[in-house]
């Protein structure tokens, strides 16, 4: 690599680092501008400690709801693991998926898994289709926004349907061995997919990632996960708006609340754009700029909170001993597998 390339190299590698980061305190600054910091003080300290202390005590069934919704995509691919572990699991999972840079969250858990005989490949499709769920229904709630909002435009329906589909389509794409057979067997696709395809089964991690899907059971049952751990979500926000005096209608908040999660992506932790989305989505009902830039503030609370479980799991060493009992491969089978606990 040249000196000129390596140098575009770092510039390149400290704008992805700084930017978003950057951008988080701009948009902070300009909330606590618009809203006062001390008056965004009072409101935070004035908050209901009741409404805030049932949100944190929430991360439990929030953590258990999405770790037996990845036990269940596993379980399909061929990787049994009790509850127990799986909720731990996910757990140091939230932890390293909130404190690293690139959000290693999901690839620490596929790590525990290739450490203890699984396929790194099956282990790291298994996160993917597990965050694919999330996303779906996100996606389906953040139509209610296109109701709410635009309630008499046709175009934001068929938008709305169109997000939803797609994300579907992906769904069952990677979840279906034989979507994905018919996909590339498109007279378009054949050719480029047929080479790639023969490369990727030499490896001995091809055949089980090509061949491996989801039954209708298991999509049936993780979509019903999925929509647990999100009522465990709204629930939480929920709590945190009543917290501050912010108290909608139904369709209105799950409206709020899913476009405010997809603000949050802007910036690191949401900061900054979670504020500026919240001021904007709250103040044409009412509220003040101070309750939305609060309630920004206690949805931060609670994603620490988030990653308390994890790290008290990662930090005792846990993980490492339930990992090991739980993945120990009998001496008479010479190929790795998993035992259920």
């Amino acid at each position: 690599m040249t000196e000129r390339a390596s140098a575009r190299t770092s510039v390149s590698g400290l704008a992805k680092r700084w930017l978003p980061r950057l951008l988080a305190i701009g948009l902070l600054i300009v909330a606590l501008q618009r809203a006062g910091v001390e008056q965004v003080w009072r409101s935070v300290a004035s908050a209901d400690p009741w409404s805030v202390a049932l949100s944190a005590v929430l991360v439990g069934p929030f953590v258990v709801a999405r770790a037996a919704r990845w036990r269940v995509v596993l379980r399909d691919l061929g990787i049994t693991i009790g509850l127990a572990l799986a909720s731990r699991l996910y757990a140091i999972g939230l932890y390293f998926g909130t404190i690293t840079p690139g959000q290693a969250g999901d690839a620490v858990k596929a790590w525990y898994l290739n450490r203890r005989g699984q396929g790194l490949a099956l282990s790291l499709l298994s996160c993917v289709l597990d965050r694919l769920f999330d996303i779906l229904v996100l996606a389906a709630l953040a139509t209610t926004a296109l109701v709410v909002f635009w309630p008499n435009e046709r175009a934001q329906w068929l938008a709305g349907a169109a997000i939803i589909g797609g994300v579907l389509v992906v769904l069952l794409f990677l979840a279906r061995p034989a979507a994905r057979r018919a996909v590339m067997g498109l007279p378009g696709l054949r050719r480029l997919w047929s080479p790639l395809e023969a490369r990727v089964r030499r490896q001995p991690w091809g055949a089980p990632l090509l061949d491996s899907g989801l039954h209708a059971p298991t999509l049936a049952a993780a979509v019903g996960l999925t929509l647990t751990s999100f009522a465990v979500t709204l629930a939480r926000v929920y709590l945190l708006f009543h917290a501050v005096g912010v108290d909608l209608p139904a369709l209105t908040f799950v409206a709020v609340a899913s476009v405010t999660v997809f603000a949050s992506l802007v910036s690191v932790g949401g900061i900054g754009s979670r504020d500026i989305a919240l001021i904007a989505l709250l103040t044409p009902f009412g509220y003040s700029e101070q309750q939305a830039v609060a309630a920004s503030f206690l949805i931060l609370f609670i994603t620490f909170i988030n990653i308390v479980p994890g790290m008290i799991v990662w930090f005792a060493g846990d993980d490492y001993r339930a990992a090991r009992s739980a993945y120990r491969v009998p001496e008479v089978e010479p190929a790795a597998s998993s035992v259920k606990r």
